[in-house]
């Protein structure tokens, strides 16, 4: 059985999807096998397609790939390199701008529901309560030695 899927793993597949070859085709079969070949674990279609901002990477890179137009590798492997460097930013970019919109509207729904529940905006904005960073436990031995006694325990 494989294990579950992290958010930096998500995160991988996503950079992964983003910088897909354009001479590739993009397909679920082939990102389940990319996948394996990083991580050593077989993912289906479905347990990937099943978390959001991989279906968005896929479904973004998918449709920047069928737009970019047919062109045949010319020039030095810096330019080409360079080239696919580019291509894979864009595709981060139109993805996180996909998943930007998706939070945004996501915020206005909470939002919108916070206000029918009549929590105000104060309360929303209110920061966070302070963790106490101390220890939480003192043991027996800790006690003895605050107390400076000899006692055996």
């Amino acid at each position: 059985m494989a294990r579950h899927l992290t958010d930096v793993d998500i995160e991988a597949i996503c950079e992964m999807i983003d910088g897909w070859d354009p001479q590739t085709p993009l397909t679920w079969r082939a990102i389940e096998s990319a996948v394996e070949a990083r991580f050593g674990h077989r993912y289906t279609r479905q347990a990937l397609e099943k978390r959001e901002r991989v279906k968005t990477a896929y479904t973004v890179r998918n449709n920047v790939l069928k737009n970019i137009p047919k062109r045949s590798p010319r020039g030095t492997v810096e330019l080409l390199a360079a080239q696919a460097r580019i291509d894979g930013l864009k595709a981060e970019n139109e993805r996180l701008k996909v998943e930007n919109e998706r939070l945004l509207a996501q915020f206005a729904r909470w939002l919108y529901n916070a206000s029918l529940h009549g929590i105000g905006k104060e309360q929303l904005n209110a920061s966070l309560p302070k963790i106490d960073r101390e220890r939480t436990r003192v043991t027996a031995v800790d006690e003895i030695r605050r107390n400076g006694k000899n006692e055996k325990i």
